[in-house]
């Protein structure tokens, strides 16, 4: 009679065994989040964030056509923004409009008019 053979390890151990010991990097790239933004609590990328929510709050206010929706974008963005000055230390307006090349941020839409491809010309 053969011996018997063990049995392989089940789904559980090997699953608890990759959540014990990542894997190291292909050809020895640099891990994700270990880059320059790494130091210092990951400063830049969470400046980087910082600036895709404010980017994402801008277009998802102009696509909501409800009041409440929008009031409630608005006080998202506000959120955003005050962890922006008071946790990463970044200045207010000025300072957002110059990081996303936006020098209008933070002003009104001019009102409609000249060049306002929207209104018909008079005859």
């Amino acid at each position: 009679m053969p011996a018997k053979a063990s049995a392989p390890p089940s789904i559980y151990e090997n699953m608890a065994g990759m959540a014990s010991s990542p894997p190291p990097p292909p050809g020895g790239a640099t891990p994700p989040g270990a880059g320059a933004g790494a130091g210092a609590g990951g400063a830049e990328e969470k400046k980087q964030i910082v600036m895709t929510l404010l980017e994402v709050g801008k277009k998802w206010d102009k696509l909501e056509q409800d009041q409440a929706g929008k009031a409630i974008i608005q006080q998202m963005m506000d959120l955003v923004k005050k962890y922006q000055t008071e946790v990463l230390k970044e200045g207010g307006p000025k300072d957002a409009a110059a990081a996303s090349g936006d020098a209008g941020a933070g002003m009104p839409p001019p009102p409609p008019g000249k060049g306002d491809k929207a209104e018909p010309v008079p005859a």
